[in-house]
């Protein structure tokens, strides 16, 4: 996700040649859709660090305290752990649509400047959000 969003460069429309010229408000879209996909970057690599943190810090909570005898696991985690489990599900999940939202953004703006056609992109953004929705459906 770090390559993703930060260690490689954000796809650019290619130059204007004699073949093909990109209009103004195309080029001014895809700039808006970097700075999105920046913000986007930012959001879900802060948001599974957020995860990784809560959840080690309470797992080492579960570890060194005493807890009364409890009938599951889930009992003991709704009773002692109830809002880490809560942060901890909600900011994966924030994560999981950031990345996708990246993923869709990397690849619209390819598909942009590869001239593909409207179906494609609508088959891209369809499987994208397809994938999303099962991440979600899994983890919840």
């Amino acid at each position: 996700m770090i390559s993703l969003g930060f260690a490689t460069r954000f796809p650019e429309l290619p130059r204007d040649s004699l073949d093909k010229i990109y209009p103004k408000e195309m080029r001014a879209l895809c700039s808006k859709l970097e700075r999105l996909h920046i913000v986007l970057g930012l959001v879900s690599v802060t948001s599974e660090l957020i995860v990784v943190l809560w959840a080690a810090v309470e797992f080492n909570n579960l570890t060194e305290r005493v807890y009364a005898p409890a009938y599951s696991v889930w009992d003991l985690i709704h009773r002692e752990c109830d809002l880490a489990w809560s942060a901890v599900n909600s900011h994966f999940i924030m994560g999981i649509i950031g990345f996708s939202g990246m993923l869709w953004l990397r690849a619209y703006v390819m598909l942009l400047a590869s001239n593909a056609s409207d179906r494609l992109m609508a088959a891209a953004a369809s499987g994208t959000a397809a994938a999303l929705c099962l991440m979600v459906s899994i983890v919840n």
